[in-house]
């Protein structure tokens, strides 16, 4: 059994493209979508972009996927 523990969770990235649209919460929305608009996305060209995802509490994680929808 696979459970989304970063759904809806609160999340930072190291730079945001812009301020208004690639929110950083479209990252665990669920929605996995080429669709540029539904993505969230880091600045342009930062070489060393990062993101987190607070789970609001300790837990065990034997395995991460993260999908990559190759936003277009």
């Amino acid at each position: 059994v696979t459970e989304n523990m970063a759904f809806g969770k609160p999340v930072t990235v190291s730079r945001r493209y812009n301020n208004e649209s690639f929110d950083p919460s479209l990252a665990v929305d669920g929605d996995v979508s080429t669709d540029l608009l539904k993505c969230s996305l880091t600045a342009s060209g930062e070489k060393e972009a990062w993101l987190t995802v607070d789970l609001g509490e300790v837990r065990n994680i034997a395995s991460i996927s993260i999908l990559h929808g190759g936003c277009k």
